[in-house]
């Protein structure tokens, strides 16, 4: 019987991909964000360590992701006096290079960089505000072309929430910084640091159940597992409670683990506990 599952995934797997691993993308900006991005993830990339392989439905994803940026210019009705300068318009900070999906423009020559995100439905119950990596992507945009003003376009690639719009302040200072954590990766022969756990506590009648996982970076990391062993092992990750801690004499605080850790995360684990345990138990 003829296999048509087989033949859309060998039509994904064939399809060009013009985006460069080796090269540093603007789209890399939110990665100098602390606890929003990962230095390591970009220096693996660009230095080419062996990652997990795109899954057919993720190809599909960023296909109709970029068939959506495609739509949306060809669909909007803009207000009198503003018109689309440029599409998918090159920008570059220092050789930190991408492209900005679109530039309108006013009478007055004013001009403002858009980025169109497509997420899932159920992301637009979360977006109360941009997400940060976002907002410094299009703040690189802005810095590159010069450009007064900057939005956030999001749109819902399963339809029913529609579209969800944010504007985007110029950070000229903190853009610039951004770049130069970028541009110093290359040059680095070690790479940068993992990403601290994820340690939550839970109070119980005489101590506190300790839970350690990974933060959501690592569980969305394709070189997580293969090139990077993630803020938490996957020999030592644990469902549920992964240890339980206490308030010893004079406050010391006393930890035991159901399973061992190795020192990097056991260090950052106790270092975080130290502040979600302000009180005895």
């Amino acid at each position: 019987m003829l296999d048509l599952v087989k033949a859309v995934e060998a039509g994904l797997r064939a399809m060009p991909d013009d985006w460069d691993d080796s090269a540093l993308h603007i789209s890399d900006l939110g990665a100098a964000i602390e606890g929003e991005g990962c230095l390591r993830q970009v220096w693996l990339r660009i230095n080419g360590a062996e990652r997990k392989e795109d899954t057919p439905g993720q190809r599909f994803m960023f296909m109709q992701g970029h068939r959506i940026h495609e739509l949306i210019p060809e669909i909007w009705t803009l207000p009198k006096g503003w018109e689309v300068e440029d599409i998918e318009c090159a920008a570059s900070l220092n050789g930190v290079t991408g492209r900005s999906d679109c530039v309108l423009r006013d009478d007055s020559n004013y001009r403002v960089v858009v980025d169109f995100k497509t997420v899932r439905g159920n992301a637009f119950k979360y977006l109360d505000t941009p997400k940060p990596s976002h907002v410094a992507q299009v703040q690189g945009y802005m810095l590159a072309l010069s450009a007064d003003a900057g939005i956030i376009l999001y749109a819902d690639r399963e339809g029913q929430n529609g579209f969800l719009q944010f504007d985007v302040d110029p950070d000229t200072l903190e853009t610039e910084h951004r770049v130069s954590q970028l541009l110093a990766l290359p040059v680095r022969t070690v790479a940068p640091p993992m990403l601290e756990p994820k340690v939550k506590v839970r109070a119980c009648k005489n101590d506190y159940s300790v839970y350690v996982s990974n933060p959501w970076n690592c569980s969305y990391c394709a070189y997580c597992g293969v090139s990077c062993d993630g803020a938490v092992p996957a020999d030592s990750q644990s469902e549920g409670v992964c240890g339980k801690a206490w308030r010893g004499g004079e406050g010391k605080l006393c930890v035991e683990w159901k399973d061992g850790y190795p020192d990097r995360v056991h260090n950052s684990a106790v270092e975080q506990l130290e502040t979600l345990m302000p009180e005895a138990k």
